[in-house]
């Protein structure tokens, strides 16, 4: 692959070590048991590629899935990573995890990064798994004792919407170090779900945050921004909230030697080789990705303008 180094930024790489997964999440694309989630694939050369990455400045890697716990060759592949000098993450379901690789991790100076979309209940139905919740903390208490960094995800919708301050003060209990609040996009799985905010309502919801704690650091995906909002905004700040695809901030590699522009459209997404790749989509990619599930979905344009995922802010 030959890849521009010119990013204004470090850079990250995502790695989809398989498509297996323990849980049935109501808004992913993989269910616990269907056929995509069998579907375990391995990178070929990955090592190779890795290695080129990171002479380009790639510094963080982030394994996820499916359920990366659940891939025998994680544990091969992270300290092949942190010997080359990558800062390790992991995005888990916190169903299982391994205390040799979190203790590499924590080697890296890198983080767990655990999904949990409200308390107790609301969560074990929203994964569809009874006692998903109370692993997730068994987890975060691990770490805790461990002082290895945690980040929690909770995808926001309708129905769980009034739990976040409640989990926010839970997450405090473990030492949490970031709480990030997700817009649950209405793809994949979620697609028919009548639980979604709309863009506009996910606008007032992340604005509405005066009466909450905020034990943990609260963060939320942007997604949308009124323009006046917008032009106050530093150009380098601008520049943030615009398509990272450009940048050559971010890549994904796919199972099976699969390449995607973004993780966010990794399975909702047209998929590039990686000979497409070496002809400098990086550079030439001008235009938003139109399934990128914030410039998908129908907005007032006169009156928002529509921010990367990838752009948190805190809350």
């Amino acid at each position: 692959m030959n890849f521009t180094s010119n990013h204004r930024w470090p850079i990250s790489l995502t790695y989809f070590i398989s498509n297996n997964c323990n849980y049935s999440c109501l808004h992913c694309n993989v269910k616990k048991g269907s056929t995509l989630s069998k579907k375990i694939g391995y990178l070929k050369d990955f090592k190779k590629e890795l290695q080129k990455l990171k002479s380009i400045g790639y510094s963080n890697i982030v394994f996820t899935g499916g359920e990366p716990f659940l891939a025998s060759n994680l544990v091969e592949d992270i300290q092949f990573a942190l010997n080359i000098g990558y800062t390790i993450t992991v995005f888990t379901n916190g169903s299982i995890f391994n205390e040799i690789i979190l203790k590499k991790i924590k080697e890296s100076n890198g983080r767990i990064i655990i999904s949990l979309h409200g308390l107790r209940d609301y969560h074990d139905e929203f994964v569809r798994q009874k006692g998903a919740f109370d692993s997730a903390l068994t987890l975060l208490e691990y770490c805790n004792k461990n002082n290895i960094q945690t980040e929690v995800n909770t995808s926001v919708n309708i129905e769980n919407q009034f739990e976040i301050n409640e989990l926010n003060r839970l997450l405090a209990d473990f030492n949490v170090n970031k709480h990030v609040l997700l817009y649950t996009s209405p793809i994949g799985f979620a697609k028919h779900q009548k639980f979604i905010f709309n863009l506009e309502r996910w606008y007032d919801y992340i604005h509405n945050f005066d009466s909450y704690d905020r034990k943990v650091p609260l963060y939320a995906e942007l997604m949308v921004m009124t323009r006046e909002e917008w032009v106050l905004l530093s150009e380098s700040e601008k520049e943030k909230t615009k398509c990272s695809i450009p940048k050559n901030k971010r890549i994904s590699i796919i199972s099976k030697d699969q390449f995607a522009n973004c993780p966010i459209n990794a399975s909702n997404s047209q998929n590039w080789s990686k000979e497409y790749l070496s002809k400098g989509i990086f550079s030439s990619w001008k235009t938003i990705n139109p399934n990128c599930p914030a410039h998908a979905l129908e907005l007032d344009v006169e009156k928002y303008i529509r921010i990367c995922p990838f752009y948190t802010k805190k809350i």
